[in-house]
């Protein structure tokens, strides 16, 4: 099974963390092209965004998520999965390297600037399996505003009203009428990631029956982004029990069954594996 390419040398890192350093002085904030550890993939990163911080100079984004889906998701013929939250592309691109086949794999992002380098890493890396779909999601279609947040992390942009400052509306749509639109009918959702910032009770509300058909999600859980915007983090765990997954932790590339109760009461964001009982 694929796996991570081992960290880089402290000589390289330096090298790259110099790099970075250049570019945010002297290149009035243009993306850095970089090679990464993970399958050969090669991105253009923001030397400003904490997402592109971190490829160029580790060389991956998210790292025990990335290595978990290497060794454990495997996408064959007929399979969809979907990225929603896609940001630049990373888990996109790593997922379209992950089988072989007729695969299909849907990307969603909805802010202009993110969905443009989403674009641009996808061709780089000709993942070909890749669909962008510059659409939120939600529990009703429509338009929705979305509250943007600084350009040191353009991955906290939300739907949520948790952040100050500028905000544009974004078509949104339910997924389930989406994969009626798109005559995706009994195919198999093999996996979904899905990080939106606070907004996944709804977005998986709106998923209705295809939530009980998938195989495999990975969420990021922030229960207090939710209690700010008064949705209930204990709702959306209820939800995913009641889709019948097993809801998990990640530690040292093992899963841990977590405890629900706990998880509901807490306002630490974790990554969630949720798996089939």
């Amino acid at each position: 099974m694929p796996v991570l390419k081992p960290p880089f040398s402290a000589a390289k890192r330096i090298a790259r963390l110099a790099k970075l350093t250049a570019a945010r002085m002297f290149s009035g904030g243009q993306p850095l092209q970089v090679d990464t550890r993970a399958l050969d993939l090669r991105f253009l990163a923001s030397p400003a965004d904490d997402i592109g911080r971190h490829i160029v100079c580790d060389g991956v984004h998210e790292p025990a998520n990335s290595a978990w889906i290497l060794e454990h998701v495997q996408l064959g013929d007929g399979d969809v999965a979907l990225d929603i939250g896609a940001n630049i592309g990373w888990y996109s691109c790593l997922l379209d390297r992950l089988g072989g086949g007729a695969f299909d794999l849907y990307c969603f992002e909805p802010e202009p600037l993110n969905f443009a380098m989403l674009s641009r890493n996808i061709a780089l890396n000709r993942a070909g399996h890749v669909h962008q779909q510059q659409l939120a999601l939600g529990d009703s279609a429509g338009s929705i505003d979305l509250y943007l947040y600084k350009d040191s992390n353009r991955g906290r942009h939300s739907v949520l009203p948790v952040h100050d400052g500028e905000r544009i509306q974004v078509p949104v749509t339910r997924l389930d009428s989406w994969w009626q639109n798109q005559n995706l009918g009994a195919r198999r959702l093999r996996f979904i990631k899905i990080d939106i910032e606070g907004y996944e009770l709804p977005a998986l509300r709106g998923a209705g029956d295809l939530l009980n058909r998938c195989e495999t999600l990975m969420l990021e859980y922030s229960p207090a982004y939710m209690r700010k915007a008064n949705l209930d983090p204990v709702a959306l765990l209820q939800l995913l029990v009641q889709a019948g997954f097993r809801v998990c932790t990640l530690s040292n590339g093992s899963l841990l069954q977590a405890g629900v109760a706990a998880l509901g009461r807490s306002d630490q964001q974790l990554d969630l594996i949720c798996v089939r009982n």
